[in-house]
This record gives structure tokens, C-alpha cells and sequence, in this order.
């Protein structure tokens, strides 16, 4: 049977619980799971790879999840089981494990679980010897490279809202591709969590994100923070407020200024973002509005974009998200 989240239930998006026969599960200690409580979440975790067509050796993440096995690695072959995944699966949920198991990641097969000898063997099958002395960098950045696409495609994916069937499949959608886990992934691996800023490769963060803010997202995050519709509560989009701030430059604001769509989207961000309470509402949502709200006060802020938040904020009329495709009116923000 299909094991899948509720939302409803849910008390924090922050607490990732499981549901098996009535019974909630708090994936925040996996390792005090029993083994039917852990057989349980794992076809709910083979469901979600499975529903995102993810192209991943399933014994071998099975193994991963259930008994801690990692893989053995090749210098010839790509790792597996990505960071992303080995942190998502990990046994250990803590921080401190979070931390060892990726120190490990980035130390190289010398702390690797690997059966090719590290010294050269005379054969040319050695870690070494197939990788130019210490050269094996490239595992890690495949790996980097793999997690950034799963972050940003899969974890990223609004169509995960545990309601509608999505591109033309009859089957249920889980609600958030991990479940829950994104945001933490996401803080840690981008070093927000205290504990995890020294996780460097070549001194750039593992995950650092770059996205481009089109109309579509300002469509998607109304519809998020508008609330009266169905929506990824744990989309990765959700936690990247600073880093579209960060993305208001010169350049983007000639984008603006070209893009009708651009223009009308962006601004019914800006209006949701200005009106949206402090309380009495969904404090994802209003963390997520309150910083960013913060930031454009604090400024400094480049035209068109200071002008559109100053009109955003003394803005008293109704918004009709649907208006520029004169589609049927949507009105958002009527808390």
C-alpha cells in the first residue's frame, strides 16, 4: 500500500513524519526506527524516486537506508548514491552525522568505502594510477553536480503538492519531493546551518544556487503564499528569498523594464509580500514574507524595483493573478 504525507497533519514543515497504519513516525532520529517502521518509509522514499523518475540503483540505496551500507566506489564509475541522497537517507539524522558524512564525501577514497587499492598496484587499476596521483576530484564534483540537479529540478518542483496527478499521470503526487527534508538540505549544504559553513569544495559552498526569477515564479510563489489553493509546502523555492533579492540587478532590472509579463507577475509578488500578516497565518509563509520585506526596506533598492515596492506597499486594491492571461479571475492575498 502507498505510504504517502499529509499535509494536514503535519505540525512544522520542519518536523518530517511518516505515516504506517495510523501511526506518525518522526524522521528527525531514523535510527530509533524499528525494522518494519523503517521497511515502511522506505517504500514511501522507492515511491517518490520511482514517481520522479529518478534512474537510481534501488538495492544499493535500499541497502543505504535500511542498514546503513554504503556503496562501494570506483574511480571508473560515478557515486551512486549522491551527496543529496546520502544525507536525505542517512541513518543518522543529526547534525553531527550530517557533518562526518560529508567531511568523509569530501576527504576522498582514502575515506571512502571503496574495494581498488589507493597505492598504485603495478596494473594501472589503482585509485592513483587511474587518477593521476591525487587527482580523483572529479567524483566529487559529479556528485556536487548530481545533488545541484535533484535540489533545483525535483526538490524544486511546485507539481509535488499531494493533489492533482501532474503531466498526464493518474497517480497522486507525494507533497514535497523529500517530504520535508528540503529546507534542512538546502541550509546545510549552503552552510546556513551553524556547524556546517567549513563544508567547502575548492572554497565554494556545496549548494549555491543561481535561479532565474521569471514570471513563472512570481505565478507560482502568489499562488504558495496566497495559500487557497494546493500547493508544495516544502518546494525548494520556498526558502530562496535572499538569494532572489541578491538577484535584483542592473541587469534584471532592464529585464523588467522590457517584459510586460515580468512587469504585471513581479508586481503581484510585491503586493502579496507587502500585505501578508504577521500572525494568524502559516508561519512558513510569514517568515518567508517578513525577510523579505526587511530587505527591501533596508534597500538599496534599483528603479523599476523601488518604485514598484513603494506602490506595493500602499496598494489597497484587489489582485487578479489571472488578469494578464484574461483568464477567469483568481484574487489572491484576501486574508
Amino acid at each position: 500500500m502507498l505510504i504517502s504525507l499529509n499535509p494536514k497533519n503535519l505540525l512544522t514543515s520542519s518536523e518530517r513524519l511518516w505515516k504506517k497504519s495510523g501511526i506518525w513516525i518522526d524522521m528527525g532520529d531514523t535510527a530509533a526506527l524499528t525494522a518494519e517502521e523503517r521497511k515502511a518509509v522506505w517504500a514511501d522514499v522507492k515511491f517518490r524516486l520511482e514517481y520522479a523518475k529518478q534512474k537510481v540503483a534501488f538495492k544499493t540505496f535500499e541497502a543505504y537506508f535500511m542498514k546503513g551500507k554504503e556503496p562501494n566506489l570506483d574511480p571508473m564509475k560515478d557515486d551512486p548514491i549522491p551527496l543529496v541522497y546520502r544525507l536525505w537517507l542517512s541513518h543518522d539524522q543529526s547534525l553531527d552525522a550530517w557533518v562526518a558524512l560529508t567531511e568523509r564525501f569530501l576527504a576522498g577514497p582514502e575515506a571512502w568505502t571503496t574495494q581498488v587499492s589507493i597505492e598504485p598496484t603495478g596494473d594501472g587499476r589503482s585509485w592513483k594510477e587511474l587518477n593521476k596521483g591525487h587527482a580523483w576530484g572529479w567524483q566529487i564534483e559529479r556528485s556536487l553536480a548530481d545533488s545541484y540537479k535533484i535540489l533545483v529540478q525535483q526538490a524544486g518542483a511546485r507539481h509535488y503538492d499531494g493533489s492533482e496527478p501532474y503531466a498526464g499521470s493518474d497517480v497522486l503526487p507525494p507533497m514535497g519531493f523529500m517530504g520535508g527534508s528540503e529546507k534542512r538540505i538546502y541550509q546545510f549544504l549552503n552552510g546556513q546551518i551553524p556547524g556546517s559553513e567549513h563544508l567547502l569544495y575548492k572554497g565554494k559552498k556545496l549548494f549555491d544556487p543561481a535561479f532565474n526569477f521569471g514570471h513563472i515564479y512570481y505565478d507560482d510563489t502568489c499562488r504558495w503564499l496566497d495559500g487557497t489553493t494546493p500547493s508544495n509546502i516544502y518546494c525548494l523555492y520556498n526558502y530562496v528569498g535572499p538569494i532572489w533579492f541578491r538577484s535584483m540587478t542592473a541587469d534584471y532590472m532592464r529585464e523588467i523594464q522590457q517584459s510586460e509579463a515580468l512587469q504585471f507577475y513581479l508586481n503581484c509578488f510585491l503586493v502579496l509580500l507587502a500585505r501578508y500578516p504577521e500572525q494568524g497565518t502559516d508561519p512558513e509563509r510569514a517568515a518567508y514574507c517578513s525577510e523579505l520585506r526587511q530587505l527591501l526596506s533596508a534597500g538599496p533598492l534599483l528603479e523599476p524595483l523601488k518604485t514598484l515596492w513603494d506602490q506595493a506597499q500602499s496598494n489597497r486594491e484587489r489582485v487578479d493573478l489571472n488578469a494578464y492571461m484574461q483568464d477567469e479571475p483568481f484574487y489572491i492575498g484576501e486574508f
